[in-house]
C-alpha cells in the first residue's frame, strides 16, 4: 500500500514537517530537490518507512507506526469519536463522501465499510437540509443528473417521513413509557449506589429526588396507582441518606437497620 504525506499526517498523528522527514528517510535524500521539499502526490510504499515505535508495551515496540495504524483500523475498524467527526464535517456531509483528511479511509477500510459510511452520510444529508440547515459557501456543485438522482437519492423528505423515522407517531401509550420510564430510573439509581462512589451520592440524592418528583406527577396524571411507586423510592431515596450519613455501613447492617426500622413503623402503627 502507497501513502503521502496527508497520510501519514492522518493515521498517527504527527506534523506534516514530520511525515516529510518519514518520506525523505524513505526515498533518500538523493530523489528530493535541493530545498528537501516533499510532493503533496509523492508516494512510497508502507513497507519502506524506516520510522519504528518506542513503547513499553512489547506488543507494540519496534513496530512500523503506520503499519501499526493500519492494521488496528481494519482490524477494530472506526472508533466512535472518528465517525462522528466524519459526520460531523461538512464537507463530507455536502458531497456525502469521505473528503479532506478523511480520504485516508478509502485506502484502508474495505468497500463495504466505505458504502456504509457513504448511505448513513446521504441520511444525514437530507435530515440536515430538511431541517432548515444550510451548508457553508464554497462548496462546488456537481449539477444533478437523472442517473445521480437515482444512485444518490437526494430527493428531501417530508416532515412526515423524519416523524416516522424518529418518533412514535401511532400507537404510543404514553402511561406504559411513564411505567417503563420509572422502572429504569430505579434500576439507574441502584446500579449507582453499588459501585460504593460515596462522593457522589449528595448529587444522588437529588437526582432520586428529582425523578421521583417526576413519575409521580406522571403516574398521577394517568391515574396509575401510586404506593408500590412511592415505597420503592422512598425505600431507595431512605438507603442513599443512610449511605451518606453512614459510609462505612455494609450491605447486611444496611438491611438490618431498614428492617429494624419497618419493625418500628408497624409498632406505631398499632399504638
Amino acid at each position: 500500500m502507497k501513502v503521502t504525506s496527508s497520510d501519514i499526517q492522518f493515521l498517527i498523528g504527527c506534523t506534516r514537517r514530520e511525515a516529510e522527514r518519514i518520506i525523505i528517510d524513505a526515498i533518500g535524500r538523493n530523489n528530493i530537490d535541493k530545498k528537501f521539499k516533499v510532493k503533496s502526490s509523492t508516494e512510497i510504499e508502507v513497507s519502506d518507512i524506516k520510522k519504528r515505535l518506542l513503547s513499553v508495551n512489547e506488543s507494540m515496540d519496534g513496530k512500523n507506526p503506520v503499519q501499526n495504524a493500519i492494521d488496528l483500523l481494519q482490524c477494530h475498524g472506526l472508533s466512535y469519536s472518528l465517525k462522528r467527526q466524519i459526520f460531523e464535517d461538512m464537507e463530507c456531509l455536502f458531497y456525502c463522501d469521505l473528503k479532506g483528511k478523511y480520504r485516508t479511509l478509502k485506502k484502508v477500510l474495505p468497500k463495504e465499510q466505505i458504502d456504509s459510511l457513504r448511505s448513513t452520510l446521504k441520511v444525514r444529508k437530507s435530515d440536515f437540509l430538511s431541517s432548515g440547515g444550510k451548508f457553508p459557501k464554497g462548496f462546488k456543485v456537481c449539477q444533478p443528473t437523472i442517473k445521480n438522482m437515482k444512485e444518490n437519492k437526494y430527493i428531501l423528505p417530508t416532515i412526515e417521513n423524519i416523524k416516522s423515522r424518529y418518533f412514535y407517531t401511532e400507537e404510543f401509550d404514553e402511561a406504559k413509557w411513564d411505567v417503563e420510564h420509572n422502572e429504569f430510573s430505579l434500576k439507574e439509581v441502584r446500579r449507582v449506589m453499588k459501585k460504593n462512589e460515596k462522593c457522589y451520592l449528595g448529587n444522588l440524592l437529588e437526582t432520586a429526588k428529582h425523578w421521583y418528583a417526576g413519575s409521580l406527577r406522571s403516574f398521577k396524571k394517568h391515574g396509575i396507582d401510586t404506593d408500590k411507586m412511592k415505597k420503592d423510592w422512598e425505600e431507595v431515596i431512605d438507603d442513599i441518606r443512610r449511605e451518606i450519613a453512614n459510609p462505612n455501613l455494609n450491605k447486611v447492617e444496611l438491611h438490618l437497620q431498614r428492617k429494624g426500622e419497618n419493625n418500628t413503623k408497624k409498632e406505631y402503627g398499632r399504638i
